[in-house]
């Protein structure tokens, strides 16, 4: 008989699933499409995503479960040791600034939490100070061009609004 052990093919998936299930969560209440013009609405690309994760997230389990001798039982010791590694620090860099995106993108508007995720993200890839503000500032100014005149989707100005 096989022993089956916690690998991290499990733990993958299963971070996918979590992740998946917060999405859902949070796009819930989002506005449908219309369906009678077949157009999508603001919930379709979050629940296509939501919907890969569990596909992939089931898969990695799966995988898991098949390839038991081709992977190392996790422990938890494994677990924090990745989660302090550059790439482990990373993620979490990344799931924080998703949350702070989320929390402070109609408060401070998309001009300046979209410059702070980023700026953040490039200082963390060692970008130099002055390629990251002008590669921020140029993504931002492009983001805002394409979405406000080739869409017609006006993003929050948040505390800009008096000045924009």
């Amino acid at each position: 008989m096989r022993k089956i052990h916690f690998n991290q093919e499990h733990a993958i998936g299963i971070i996918c699933l979590i992740i998946a299930g917060f999405t859902r969560r949070l796009t819930s209440e989002f506005p449908e499409g219309m369906g009678s013009k077949g157009a999508p609405g603001p919930d379709f690309f979050p629940n296509v995503l939501t919907l890969l994760l569990i596909v992939f997230g089931v898969m990695e389990i799966v995988i898991g479960f098949k390839k038991q001798e081709q992977f190392d039982a996790i422990t938890l010791g494994k677990m924090l040791n990745g989660i302090k590694s550059w790439g482990g620090l990373n993620i979490l860099l990344v799931i924080a600034l998703m949350l702070f995106y989320i929390n402070f993108f109609e408060i401070l508007g998309f001009i300046i939490t979209s410059f702070i995720v980023l700026f953040i993200l490039m200082w963390r890839l060692k970008v130099p100070w002055w390629k990251n503000i002008i590669a921020t500032a140029t993504l931002i100014i492009v983001i805002q061009l394409l979405f406000g005149y080739l869409f017609t989707i006006s993003l929050p100005y948040g505390v800009l609004s008096g000045i924009l």
